[in-house]
């Protein structure tokens, strides 16, 4: 684990591909990533669509719950575009790393392959 990080943050190669061995477990990581990412999108469907059944519910109601629902589907809103933005920066950062990891692979097989010459 400590070899992928040293990768990632861009430091130099230790010059050997024997940590690659490894990088199975540290993509476990990139596993959850991608279940939050997934995790997170139901979220926000199932968010929209309570917020859509609160909207319904407001057009029923007398008026002084009509403001009440309004002021709800207001925060709903705020807390879905707070998620989606967190979201989108997760997403962002998970694929920046995954062209690192990439990346890195690439130059480690280079260096093997010219190793070998």
């Amino acid at each position: 684990m400590p070899v992928l990080k040293f990768y990632l943050r861009g430091e130099q190669s230790p010059g050997d591909i024997s940590w690659f061995v490894c990088i199975p477990r540290q993509l476990s990581g990139y596993v959850a990533v991608a279940a939050i990412l997934e995790a997170s999108m139901s979220t926000l469907q199932e968010g929209q669509l309570l917020l859509e059944r609160i909207r319904e519910m407001g057009v029923h109601a007398d008026v002084q719950n009509r403001h009440a629902t309004t002021a709800a589907c207001y925060g709903i809103e705020h807390l879905l575009e707070l998620l989606q933005d967190r979201r989108r920066h997760l997403e962002e950062l998970w694929l920046q790393r995954r062209i690192r990891l990439e990346q890195c692979l690439q130059l480690l097989l280079l260096d093997q392959e010219v190793g070998k010459v």
